[in-house]
């Protein structure tokens, strides 16, 4: 098995478009900010990453169906902006160098042919502990546009969260003199963090000019609070001592 990307639809037209990339960081905070976006948006699945480094294992769906990991593709198209969004989506991290590298090369030979201009990853980062967006772009005026959007930049490179596959990536648009670009939004969730893919969505969507419900994410994030308090209360209980049990006081006797 080679690393390829397989498209399930002829002759599709990619020119000008932006990929978005997520893939596993904390608290999950792209992929859950991309499965928002690709729902809202209607996103078409179009095809997929295949490579043998990926991890070797089997994914059953509720169908009983066993598959392979793969990088998932959809594609959003407003035809009235002419506006082009290509969602890459990414369950596993490539640590791996040599398989990164590769796997970056394919990805980026078919961008680059299919004329997608701009690349820009999703993620959760633990930096300043506050409900921070943060930044960084290959390109000044791109950052400069994206602190604008309320976004705050990245000091320390050494802080990104990005695997060897997503490095590549930005590495490999940033010698071809396209734009690339990283939104990581503040979260040191070990749960998944909606409050944190809000958070980055609010940047996101002034981005592609559309306009996002995102109260229909109130729920999961109330519903992951209460999760978290749940756990740390827990953890909490076991790393207290036992109370000691009071042994009853005996009533002074009086013999006379």
């Amino acid at each position: 098995m080679s690393t390829e990307v397989r498209i399930s639809e002829k002759d599709i037209d990619l020119s000008g478009a932006l990929i978005y990339e997520a893939a596993p960081t904390s608290g999950a905070v792209g992929l859950i900010a991309i499965s928002f976006l690709i729902d809202t948006l209607k996103a078409k699945k179009i095809g997929g990453i295949y490579s043998p480094f990926l991890p070797h294992v089997s994914l059953v769906d509720d169908h009983g169906v066993a598959s392979t990991p793969a990088g998932e593709l959809y594609l959003y198209e407003n035809k009235g902006q002419q506006n082009k969004i290509l969602f890459l989506v990414r369950n596993f991290p490539v640590e791996e160098k040599e398989g990164g590298y590769i796997m970056a090369k394919v990805i980026y030979d078919f961008c680059d042919g299919h004329g997608v201009s701009k690349y820009g990853f999703l993620g959760g980062v633990k930096i300043t502990e506050k409900d921070d967006v943060h930044a960084a772009s290959n390109q000044p005026t791109l950052l400069g546009n994206l602190l604008k959007l309320g976004a705050t930049p990245i000091k320390d490179l050494e802080e990104l969260p990005l695997d060897r596959l997503s490095s590549f990536l930005v590495k490999m648009f940033s010698q071809h003199g396209k734009e690339a670009f990283i939104l990581l939004s503040e979260s040191s969730s070990y749960l998944p963090d909606p409050l944190a893919a809000k958070q980055l969505l609010r940047v996101v969507a002034k981005i592609i000019g559309v306009e996002l419900d995102l109260s229909r994410m109130d729920e999961e994030i109330d519903k992951y609070k209460r999760m978290r308090e749940e756990l740390e209360r827990t953890f909490i209980s076991r790393l207290m001592p036992p109370k000691k049990r009071e042994k009853p006081r005996k009533e002074p006797s009086y013999i006379g």
